[in-house]
């Protein structure tokens, strides 16, 4: 790690009470340290507030600047989270009066499961999981919020939607005029296209908690199925970004037995082993965590994996920059998944989503099936178009 990377990793560690590898007590910055690029960094990992902790109880103070900046992202951070708790009351309010069964999950949900409270781990949207076969019942009671989605119905087409080489939608996301922020909806579809598809949905929402925060309850995965869906999204992107990684961290940091002891016998009846020794051998490269003898036993027997842990080290450094470059992508295919993966049936279906053609090409231009392989060379036009597309909106909902 250099030496900025390694800072972020130390304070963040610091900030969220994790055992940490070097100084917990630091006034000076090594000759040579560049602080613009350790700003940049907290940044990229969703990690400015955690960061902006971690150097004040090491007793570390950046130049004028830099201090600036990162309080202006964390201050921001911190408005935008505000707005996510805000509209995850109301939503969740409107989906009872409905009966439409909802969790929400990830950022909102993890921050307060893990760490009690909804605003010390950072955000930027809100993770909401239906327990539905598809997002039609959303429209309307989105709509009454205020929130339009970002691919308009019908979502999916429904003559070539279960055809194998068109993709399906995993989420679909909601914005508000206003609202710096997207509401990112997953319905039964979207989570059996998911790593933890393995999981019974109905199971997971029968166990389902109410976290209390002020005003009315937010309903949530409980805490060993949020490990599992925590576990199971880091892996998918390969732990690019810290602030992920840090949930994993506090996960296995805890000492908490019975929910180790549960988080084991799961892992091994959705045959996750190899996903979870994964994220223990990455952790324990930033985090000096003593693995409980539940999850130490139950990663044992998962062998093979040292190249898969260099590769997602590799993202973790670089903040996932790199991640949507062709050689990435093959070399996540190959060195990453492949060995997660549990029998040959898998593998092809990976590789076979190389070249799955989203849904939203196929809307923008129809085509008969005959002639569907001319989405292939349309891919750069569409990928670039959506990507000024995504730019403009961002920067459109940041100025209102």
């Amino acid at each position: 790690m250099n030496a900025e990377f390694e800072l972020l990793v130390r304070s963040c560690g610091i900030a969220r009470n994790l055992p940490v590898y070097g100084a917990v007590v630091q006034t000076q910055l090594p000759e040579g340290f560049n602080e613009a690029a350790f700003v940049n960094m907290a940044i990229q990992h969703k990690t400015a507030a955690t960061a902006r902790e971690g150097l004040k109880k090491l007793g570390i103070t950046l130049n004028q600047e830099n201090s600036l900046r990162l309080k202006c992202v964390a201050m921001q951070n911190r408005l935008i989270q505000s707005l996510i708790f805000e509209d995850a009351h109301t939503i969740v309010e409107a989906a009872r009066a409905r009966d439409i069964p909802m969790l929400i999950f990830k950022g909102l949900a993890s921050s307060i499961e893990l760490y009690g409270d909804p605003f010390i781990r950072e955000y930027t949207d809100l993770d909401i999981l239906v327990n539905l076969p598809d997002m039609e019942p959303l429209i309307p009671l989105m709509k009454e919020e205020g929130y339009e989605p970002e691919v308009f119905p019908p979502f999916p087409n429904t003559k070539r939607g279960g055809d194998r080489i068109f993709m399906k939608l995993r989420h679909v996301v909601f914005y508000k005029t206003g609202r710096p922020f997207g509401v990112e909806i997953h319905s039964r579809a979207g989570w059996e296209n998911e790593f933890f598809r393995r999981d019974d949905l109905d199971a997971v929402f029968e166990r389902a908690v109410t976290l209390r925060t002020s005003g009315s309850g937010l309903p949530a995965p409980d805490l060993p199925d949020h490990s599992l869906i925590i576990l199971s999204h880091g892996v998918h992107h390969a732990w690019c970004l810290l602030h992920w990684l840090l949930d994993a961290a506090a996960i296995l940091a805890c000492e908490d037995t019975p929910l180790h002891d549960t988080i084991a016998a799961r892992v091994r009846s959705l045959d996750l082993q190899g996903q979870l020794k994964l994220t223990c051998e990455l952790v324990r490269k930033l985090y000096p965590i003593d693995l409980s003898p539940a999850l130490e036993s139950v990663t044992a027997g998962a062998r093979g994996l040292d190249n898969a842990v260099k590769f997602a080290f590799t993202r973790l450094q670089s903040g996932g920059k790199d991640i949507s470059s062709i050689s990435n992508k093959l070399a996540y295919q190959f060195t990453y998944s492949f060995p997660l993966l549990r029998n040959s049936r898998e593998k092809a279906a990976s590789l076979l989503s190389l070249f799955k053609i989203p849904q939203l090409e196929m809307d923008a231009l129809p085509l008969p099936r005959p002639l569907a392989f001319l989405y292939i060379p349309f891919r750069p036009f569409f990928i670039l178009k959506r990507r000024i597309k995504g730019l403009r909106e961002k920067r459109t909902r940041l100025h209102v």
